[in-house]
């Protein structure tokens, strides 16, 4: 084995991250080269050059035990701090309600659950992943189309579609939405022509809108397009093309959703007001508990029965009530705290996978966030819209934590990438 072997098998050694071996080992050739190179001028052989070269740079052990703390994974403890804060508020609707509605050891093992998901997606190489794009949105759309549009494998309540599983109850078709953010981030990092781009966008809001699974409909449509958008800013035409696609596919939806209870509410909300009353007791509900919210207040115990799904859907509003608006303002300055910082993690990544699967993450999560703020404050009409992070559920904030541990997977490893760009 040559001098230089070993003292690269003895550098390398001490280092932790495969990625940062790669770097250092390329690092420290250059800086071997250049070294020979001035020691070559001088006189000397080349064999003699290399290994004085090699020798300045010292210690190997000593060299790769500092060069393991300078090349550490970049860890965002801004992001799980906000992510921390949130599923703490969570946990206060227990406090609030009269009766047990909300089984607290189940929510318990499902947040241990989702801090372990988060540090899974954290570890894992999502580059591995985008060689499956393909795959993944296979899967999907199997999901959409023999569970959910189906009806065989499915059970309705309340008109929300359910897969029937032996371990988890209420398992809906946002199960499928991570799946399909995978999928469109790998298909949109690479040069797919825009009509095969629209028509892979386009059957997911169909079988989702033959579930009957309109707010995921909704979410997934936002979340495609923003990533099609981007895959392909910058080129005029193809801009107005998704546009207008994404136009044609929200009317499509608004017809789809037209003779559904959904569908009433909003022709009630935005064009026929009289047709709206016979909707109006829920927003008539959320108004009062509004209206009575102080500006500051303390967690009380209270009955809620007045108002379904207090605990999932309108669990801002048992908030605001009991906690005051400026505990609403912090509240949303923590969750759009969160959103922000996955936008500015994106911006500091080069890599077009990784930020496609920010993007469609932020989407994911900002969607809901934002179309639920808006619904309690009677902006936009009453629709299934969960919380995110808050509203109690599990695969729900299971499908936040696997976003999240992506986001963190693609930000710690951007400063390899980013190397590995300037040096190419």
């Amino acid at each position: 084995m040559s001098y230089r072997s070993q003292f690269f098998d003895k550098l390398l050694s001490q280092i932790r991250v495969k990625e940062a071996r790669e770097q250092v080992r390329l690092e420290m050739s250059h800086h071997i080269e250049k070294s020979k190179q001035a020691l070559l001028q001088k006189g000397l052989t080349e064999l003699e050059a290399e290994n004085k070269a090699i020798r300045q740079l010292g210690d190997p052990i000593i060299l790769g035990t500092e060069m393991n703390k300078l090349h550490k994974p970049i860890f965002d403890w801004k992001l799980l701090s906000l992510f921390g804060i949130a599923i703490m508020i969570s946990f206060l609707p227990f406090y609030m309600m009269e009766a047990v509605y909300l089984p607290l050891f189940k929510q318990l093992i499902a947040i241990f659950i989702g801090i372990g998901i988060i540090f899974a997606g954290m570890h894992l190489d999502y580059r591995k992943l985008q060689r499956y794009g393909l795959i993944f949105y296979g899967l999907g759309i199997g999901l959409l189309f023999f569970v959910y549009s189906s009806g065989i494998f499915t059970y309705q309540v309340a008109g929300n579609t359910y897969m029937r599983t032996p371990i988890f109850a209420g398992v809906d078709s946002s199960i499928t939405l991570p799946i399909l953010l995978l999928a469109f981030a790998s298909i949109t990092s690479k040069k797919y022509p825009m009509w095969k781009l629209t028509a892979l966008c386009v059957l997911p809001i169909m079988l989702f809108c033959s579930a009957s699974s309109y707010v995921n409909a909704m979410i997934y449509t936002v979340m495609s397009f923003c990533m099609i958008a981007w895959s392909v800013r910058g080129h005029k035409k193809s801009m107005l093309q998704i546009a207008g696609v994404f136009t044609a596919s929200i009317i499509a939806l608004l017809f789809a959703v037209a003779h559904s209870a959904r569908g009433q509410r909003l022709v009630g909300f935005f064009i026929n007001k009289s047709n709206f009353e016979a909707f109006n007791y829920i927003p008539t509900q959320i108004s009062k508990l509004l209206n009575d919210a102080p500006l500051f207040g303390m967690p009380r115990i209270e009955n809620y029965s007045v108002l379904p799904d207090i605990q999932t859907n309108f669990v801002l509003v048992l908030l605001t009530h009991q906690l005051g608006w400026i505990s609403f303002a912090i509240i949303l300055f923590i969750l759009y705290g969160l959103l922000g910082r996955m936008l500015w993690m994106k911006s500091k990544v080069k890599d077009a996978f990784g930020e496609q699967l920010i993007i469609g993450g932020c989407m994911l999560y900002g969607v809901p966030l934002t179309y639920n703020v808006l619904m309690i404050l009677g902006l936009l009409p009453i629709s299934g819209v969960w919380l995110p992070l808050i509203s109690y559920g599990t695969m729900v904030n299971w499908i936040y934590a696997f976003i999240i541990g992506l986001v963190l997977s693609v930000f710690r490893r951007k400063s390899y990438l980013m190397k590995s760009i300037k040096s190419e």
